[in-house]
């Protein structure tokens, strides 16, 4: 598998020159203008079921395509045969490369709903977390070669390595990779958010795409039966949505399915919200919440857990919590509302 995948990794930038226009299929890549070094990454993703096709996170060095480069990679590529049950995570690093590819199943399909899935990489290790249970952590070796700044990516498209991802399915086409949300968190040992070793640096909502943090790929790389097509990564409804399509069938116009853990149930715009009212969201130092009837709530972070409830008085709600996105949940006498809320 390891030379296979010196012509098959994800991310092998060979752009072919010509090439996209021949293809039948296209895809979809995404990439971090900037280039980050360590830190925590999180995104909450539904992938796609279908034969041949990967859906993916992963990092990657700037430029390790290059003839003699040193290659610097994580991977998160999730596969579609056998109804997306499975995932393969991978350093690649060095000249000439060596991986460390490991199969992981979750124990359900990662194309039926929205999971989120974790890389921490710092210089003693990397770990990958799937809604918070630990699927895999590696220390030392690959890791301390990882030693340059990487860009953040998400792609999906087709590999032709039949004996790796299966026979190419493409009456599964049109299929969609879906994000609701990543989260960036630098590496601040010892000095993190909630005691952790990691601070929150950014998120990104999808509410528009960011022209500013990311790009498109409009190229292709050898191995892979589609062409990367800025017109099939969009965003839509809150989501980054990513398209694997037939030539002439790009984009996206459909319904994103809903992320029923994460979602906003009670809209801004909605009737139902007249008689409630919650401001600022983004918020930096606490959220507002006006109401005519009495009500309880609780903030659960995106793993579910309990980091805050009713306080006596129900004031400053949110002012203790660490940068992140979470669920707030409104009991007003029968009725209960949920509300994605996003402290910067």
């Amino acid at each position: 598998m390891n030379t296979l995948k010196t012509i098959l990794t994800a991310s092998f930038l060979l752009i072919v020159l010509g090439a996209r226009a021949q293809k039948n299929y296209k895809g979809a890549e995404v990439y971090s203008n900037q280039s980050y070094k360590y830190g925590k990454m999180e995104m909450r993703m539904r992938m796609v079921k279908g034969s041949g096709i990967l859906s993916t996170f992963f990092t990657y060095k700037n430029g390790s395509e290059a003839t003699g480069a040193f290659w610097e990679e994580v991977d998160i590529e999730v596969f579609g045969k056998n109804n997306a049950t499975t995932f393969q995570s991978n350093i690649i690093s060095n000249n000439p490369k060596k991986y460390s590819e490991q199969v992981h199943s979750p124990g359900y399909s990662m194309g039926d709903d929205y999971h989120t899935y974790t890389l921490e990489w710092t210089p003693n290790y990397v770990a990958w977390y799937i809604d918070g249970v630990l699927m895999r952590k590696t220390e030392g070796g690959q890791v301390s070669e990882l030693t340059n700044a990487e860009s953040f990516r998400f792609n999906l498209w087709a590999s032709d390595a039949v004996s790796w991802v299966g026979t190419f399915d493409a009456g599964a086409l049109p299929a969609y990779q879906f994000v609701n949300w990543m989260k960036y968190s630098t590496y601040t040992p010892g000095a993190g958010d909630n005691g952790t070793d990691f601070t929150t640096s950014w998120t990104d909502d999808f509410t528009t795409f960011n022209t500013s943090r990311w790009s498109k790929a409009n190229w292709t790389f050898g191995g892979n039966l589609v062409d990367f097509d800025p017109n099939n990564a969009v965003v839509k409804d809150g989501y980054l949505v990513l398209v694997i399509s037939a030539a002439g069938q790009t984009g996206f116009t459909g319904t994103v399915p809903v992320d029923n853990k994460i979602t906003d149930i009670l809209d801004d715009n909605d009737s139902s919200s007249e008689d409630l009212k919650i401001y600022p969201n983004p918020f930096k130092d606490f959220i507002n919440l006006e109401t005519m009837e009495s009500y309880t709530y609780k903030i659960t972070d995106v793993l579910d857990n309990l980091v805050e409830q009713n306080t006596s008085k129900n004031t400053n709600i949110g002012a203790n919590l660490a940068s992140g996105i979470y669920v707030l949940e409104i009991n007003m006498g029968t009725q209960t509302y949920f509300k994605k809320i996003i402290k910067e």
